[in-house]
């Protein structure tokens, strides 16, 4: 299980003049440490088995997962969560395992803290690993139980019907309760992926991509099943949705699949987005484009056919991907990316942040913001890819990644805020975070980037180390900074790393879309036309279920420096 936590000492300060208010233990630990009166702005942490090489190459943790708390953990007050991940190369196994790691604290303005370990991993021995949901969310809760499920894909092989999706089922000793698998009914090689688990009016689903042979290829759909949460195995009601157009080659559900409940007084109400491609009214034909629905529940599944609402991309490029969703009612906020001409030159990736009212007889259109790094000699390509949302304090916040920020040649996390008072939305903060010689990156989806204590906000991904004999592991990170985004212009260290963060505010174009960012969002209350009927897809086999090792890579550490 986990060693005890090594904490990176804390770097001289590189600004003067304290940031924001001290508490106590910040007082006794900076003034003993002779850094008064700067403390550290920001804390680094990597979570890995770096100084591990057993099976003869880097054990590495992709940050994949998410961040989660459980009601109990909330109910404890001690900022503790758990952080699920992807680990590879662990000795023994073959491809990669889920791992849940227990006991860390995320406290804000101070180091985390805590002592962390594996409390369970879970491995298809007979596979070439597992994979997580790029949307989310992959681990949900039902506290009236208590209980919490994490969900994965695994392939299991071709004897064995190919991809299924795995749904164990922990209390909150993590002790395993139960566990099952589905696949699709009609087999093929491609089976169940990206499966997303969500409470829906007080019930377990399961929502993920299935496939259909169709026009000579397997086509994804989206199937939608509850969950026996006894058994774990699929039950009523359950959907199938898919596309109306099946004989055109490419239109299909490809991308992201986003679900969270609607905050309204029944819960039988779900908030969805995904992308996929469909002909726009652009005049494009299989191009990339962004769903907006909601779904009921009850008896069936079912939505209103006739807001089959869309948004696209109708720049140079067609294409518009969604990559998160927060929701407030019938209020969607909507994080995307596209490619579109620079405003400098030839090219690029933009970003788009969307804020659209689900209605009746149309898709309310309540601002399209474009954030590109195409000012101030910048001229990168920029993907958000994941967003949190204060609604209190009417404040976006943000995570991305781009090449050639804050003085590094390599791809880094940035971390920002908008002010989203209507009617004109302003870019607070933007800052980028390198970690020198390597690349890091912020995970995309649900429960990547979330609101920590002490006002700061915490980014999770993942980037590599130089322990582990020369083989440069990946380790997951956690970068928390405050809120009012202090954490800039300053320098530090962790386990070898030069760690520095950026201001680059002013590389950042940030607008409502118009002709002046190249960039033009259209949304379509028409629709691409989208099928839901009942069916149950999913199928309970007994095959899938073997070769599911539940083994604790052995051992996890942590380190946390300042930045």
């Amino acid at each position: 299980m986990g060693t005890e936590p090594f904490v990176g000492g804390y770097p001289a300060p590189s600004k003067t003049g304290a940031s924001g208010v001290w508490s106590a233990k910040s007082v006794q630990l900076y003034a003993g440490g002779a850094a008064w009166p700067m403390p550290t702005v920001g804390h680094w942490t990597f979570i890995g088995d770096a100084d591990n090489t057993s099976s003869g190459g880097a054990n590495d943790l992709y940050g994949e997962g998410g961040i989660f708390q459980t009601a109990a953990q909330v109910s404890a007050g001690n900022n503790e969560y758990y952080v699920i991940g992807r680990w590879t190369n662990q000795a023994g196994m073959t491809g990669s395992g889920a791992g849940i790691i227990k006991g860390l604290r995320i406290n804000g303005d101070e180091a985390p803290s805590g002592t962390i370990g594996v409390s369970k991993y879970y491995n298809w021995s007979l596979s070439n690993g597992v994979s997580f949901s790029g949307g989310g969310p992959v681990f949900v809760e039902n506290a009236g139980i208590p209980a919490h499920y994490i969900v994965m894909a695994g392939y299991t092989g071709a004897s064995y019907q190919y991809y299924h999706s795995r749904i164990v089922k922990l209390n909150d000793s993590e002790v395993e309760q139960a566990s099952g698998s589905l696949r699709t009914s009609n087999g093929g090689p491609h089976g169940v992926r990206n499966p997303n688990l969500i409470m829906w009016n007080n019930e377990l689903y399961q929502i993920a991509h299935g496939h259909q042979y169709q026009n000579g290829q397997y086509k994804k759909h989206i199937l939608v099943t509850k969950i026996n949460e006894v058994t774990l195995a699929s039950t009523t009601p359950a959907a199938h949705l898919y596309h109306s157009a099946w004989g055109y080659t490419y239109y299909q559900m490809t991308g992201r699949i986003i679900v969270q409940p609607k905050t309204d007084a029944t819960g039988n109400t779900l908030n969805v987005t995904y992308d996929g491609y469909h002909q726009t009214p652009a005049g494009g034909s299989g191009n990339n484009v962004i769903m907006v629905n909601q779904w009921t529940t009850g008896g069936s599944i079912s939505y209103n056919h006739s807001n089959d609402y869309n948004i696209y991309n109708n720049s140079s490029s067609k294409d518009l991907y969604l990559t998160d969703t927060e929701t407030e009612g019938d209020v969607f906020w909507i994080s995307g990316y596209g490619i579109a001409d620079s405003v400098v030159s030839s090219t690029r990736s933009f970003s788009a942040i969307m804020k659209r009212t689900y209605q009746a007889s149309s898709l309310g259109d309540n601002g399209t913001w474009i954030l590109k790094l195409q000012t101030g000699g910048y001229n990168q390509s920029t993907h958000i890819t994941s967003i949190a949302l204060d609604s209190s304090n009417n404040k976006l916040y943000f995570h991305g990644y781009a090449d050639g920020i804050g003085g590094s040649t390599d791809n880094s996390t940035f971390i920002g805020r908008i002010d989203v008072t209507n009617p004109t939305w302003v870019l607070d903060w933007c800052n980028a975070y390198v970690n020198t010689g390597f690349s890091n990156y912020p995970s995309w989806g649900r429960n990547k980037l979330i609101l920590t204590a002490n006002d700061t906000i915490t980014s999770y991904g993942y980037t590599q180390v130089t322990e582990g004999g020369g083989v440069n592991p990946v380790v997951a990170q956690l970068i928390t900074v405050p809120r009012d985004g202090s954490s800039k212009d300053g320098s530090g260290s962790n386990d070898g790393q030069s760690l520095s963060s950026h201001d680059i505010k002013d590389k950042c174009l940030f607008q409502l879309v118009s002709a002046s960012t190249n960039v033009t969002i259209t949304d379509s209350n028409s629709g691409p036309g989208i099928n839901m009927s009942g069916s149950q897809e999913y199928s309970n086999p007994t095959q899938g279920t073997t070769n599911f090792n539940d083994t604790d890579p052995s051992p996890v550490l942590y380190k946390t420096g300042g930045v």
